[in-house]
């Protein structure tokens, strides 16, 4: 599919164009965080501590007076930073390691898919809550935790796509002309099977930023007072009947992201999948 064709199937595409939309936005207020808050985000003004939205502080204010609102947009920073950083190095570690284990196969491919089954035999936010609080808090020890139990899905996919790939016609024909493996893994199979990796890497965005927000909910995130969705619905559940605006806006915020990066995986399989867009065609 050409970039021209792709760009119409997405613009016929709810799920697609919704997702692009707000994940499009959701990135854009993190690289105009400073411009977008009306307020420096560690500002505190005590007397006006848990005030409800107003003309003058649009989110409302925190226990210690603070723009909810440019707390927010800055908090949308470090949620895209942590996906966009887990998904990119994640991606390329199991892509790195499943086309190697798929084209070469033999004791690295056993060797490796053991390791894949130990680590997905554990559930992936338990075992990077361990991590974290063996490591300590901390943006670069939460990426790494979440790098760590997130390279494996991202393998196991690339594995089973070289496996079929491997055996078809073309790649037969690139080897016995005498391409070398870095040659025929790089320039034949990787992008042959990229499609399904940049579905799964969509996806694993919205699994990341959730992941994010879990941990810094759990006091394991970012440290204060770098705002993070998930600390801010920590803090605002104790206010939860006075002031429910404290959960209310990151709470709202942590759904679209999910919702956004969700619905754009789901809109990419329809276009990328040949089955399911003809299936989505008839629908229609």
């Amino acid at each position: 599919m050409n970039t021209h064709a792709f760009l119409q199937e997405i613009g016929t595409n709810r799920l697609a164009l919704f997702g692009g939309f707000v994940g499009s936005l959701l990135i854009l207020i993190a690289v105009l965080a400073p411009v977008v808050a009306p307020f420096a985000f560690e500002s505190q003004d005590l007397p006006l501590r848990l005030q409800p939205p107003s003309v003058e502080h649009w989110f409302g204010t925190d226990e210690l007076g603070r723009d909810m609102l440019s707390r927010v947009a800055h908090g949308t920073r470090i949620s895209m930073l942590v996906g966009f950083s887990v998904v990119l190095v994640s991606s390329f570690l199991g892509l790195l390691a499943g086309s190697l284990a798929g084209y070469y196969g033999g004791w690295f491919d056993e060797v490796l898919m053991r390791v894949v089954d130990v680590l997905l035999a554990f559930p992936g936010i338990l075992l990077a809550i361990a991590l974290v609080a063996f490591w300590g808090p901390g943006l670069e020890k939460l990426i790494l935790a979440l790098v760590a139990v997130g390279w494996v899905g991202y393998a196991r996919l690339v594995r089973g796509q070289i496996l079929k790939v491997r055996e078809l016609d073309f790649i037969k024909a690139a080897r016995s002309l005498g391409a070398s493996n870095a040659r025929i893994i790089l320039r034949h199979l990787v992008p042959n099977i990229i499609q399904p990796v940049l579905v799964q890497a969509s996806i694993g965005m919205a699994g990341a930023i959730l992941a994010e927000a879990s941990l810094s909910f759990l006091g394991l995130g970012v440290p204060p007072p770098l705002p993070s969705w998930g600390a801010m619905l920590n803090d605002g559940r104790s206010h939860l009947f006075d002031a429910p605006h404290l959960v209310l806006f990151p709470g709202a915020a942590t759904m679209l992201a999910v919702l956004a990066f969700n619905f754009l995986g789901d809109g990419l399989r329809e276009i990328l999948n040949p089955r399911l867009q003809s299936q989505s065609t008839l629908r229609r």
